[in-house]
């Protein structure tokens, strides 16, 4: 009867331990570089295939969100508060997240954080001001194809008067 009490105690603790480990699945997203006023797309990705999830938006401050996606047919978009959830779907690629960078006059980093199932990942975005040609230099003095203005003036001659 000890036998039986001790083997089921054991097994109580072992589906208990079970239960209790959670995926230890890791999530990463990219780091954008891009230039004043153009778009970044920021995924979101799981090393494991994960069957359920939920991804949310925390803090984009700086950038204008645009909206976000999923490639699973059977996640739960919330484009408007940037939610992604899924039951059931065994997929790697998490989300995409799209933004627009502001105009900026110096390289400038805007930290993305997001939330996936209670971690947080942060993707950091670095946005380069845009380089304006210039093709009019001070120093270039020239007319080339139009009528110079020189002031130079020719003196006249004067005549012989060796006959």
């Amino acid at each position: 009867m000890k036998r039986k009490i001790l083997i089921f105690f054991e097994m109580f603790l072992l589906t208990l331990i079970l239960l209790a480990i959670k995926s230890n699945a890791g999530y990463s997203s990219n780091d954008p570089e891009v230039k004043s006023g153009e778009t970044i797309t920021i995924s979101i990705v799981s090393n494991e295939n994960l069957q359920n999830y939920d991804l949310q938006l925390v803090s984009y401050n700086g950038l204008t969100y645009k909206g976000c996606s999923s490639s699973s047919e059977s996640a739960a978009v919330n484009s408007g508060t940037g939610k992604i959830a899924t039951l059931g779907a065994g997929t790697k690629n998490l989300g995409t997240y799209t933004f627009v960078a502001p105009e900026v006059t110096e390289k400038t980093t805007y930290k993305v954080s997001f939330k996936i199932n209670d971690v947080t990942n942060t993707s950091t975005v670095t946005v380069n001001p845009k380089i304006v040609e210039n093709n009019t230099n001070p120093n270039n003095n020239s007319n080339s194809g139009s009528n110079s203005n020189s002031t130079t003036q020719q003196q006249p001659q004067t005549k012989s008067n060796v006959a």
